[in-house]
């Protein structure tokens, strides 16, 4: 598996960082909106702290982009694998 080197820009990281807490947000949310149970305050924590480094501090995001990166280059070469071997 060859890995291209990559450097995210500002507007990657903000992207990601956005990106991120729209998830962990949707996490938070889902048992209050679905079930009528209380709000996940560990996911709307981390789903602040994601959006704020996002839009104050997007280049605080870089290492954890590219672990981030990383496993999806090792999923992507799983589930190829897969695909191809069921082709």
């Amino acid at each position: 598996m060859t890995s291209t080197i990559h450097q995210p820009t500002a507007k990657d990281l903000r992207s990601f960082g956005l990106l991120m807490a729209g998830v962990f947000l949707i996490v938070a949310v889902w048992p209050l909106v679905i079930h009528g149970e209380s709000l996940r305050v560990w996911a709307s924590l981390i789903a602040g702290t994601f959006g704020a480094m996002g839009m104050l501090f997007p280049k605080g995001l870089g290492p954890l982009h590219r672990v981030w990166m990383k496993i999806g280059e090792k999923l992507g070469w799983i589930n190829s694998r897969i695909i191809l071997s069921l082709l």
